[in-house]
């Protein structure tokens, strides 16, 4: 199996147990207060590093389709490049939420 389907899906999981154990940000001292942001940060990150990558290999595919149509229509990749960006562009507006806790 590649290195980096496996690399993504342990980000995956950490991301995802990362999200459950995290309180909610008023009933935090802090110290604990500087750890959510910290978390936060890291998760976004994690998973814009993840959509990313998604989304180079869209282009990708989206280029070999184009170079030669008998392998599929590069059109129909619209759709899911058009949600990767809406992804892409949630994920940093909460990235940044993160980033004005922290300046």
């Amino acid at each position: 199996m590649n290195d980096n389907v496996l690399h993504r899906g342990a980000i995956l999981y950490m991301a995802l147990h990362i999200k459950q154990l995290v309180t909610p940000f008023r009933q935090l001292c802090c110290s604990a207060a500087v750890e959510h942001v910290t978390v936060g940060l890291v998760d976004g990150s994690c998973r814009m590093w993840v959509v990313i990558v998604d989304r180079e290999g869209l282009d990708k595919m989206r280029g070999v389709y184009e170079q030669n149509p008998k392998l599929g229509d590069a059109a129909t990749l619209t759709k899911q490049l058009d949600e990767n960006s809406r992804t892409l562009d949630q994920l940093r507006i909460e990235i940044s939420k993160y980033e004005v806790c922290v300046s």
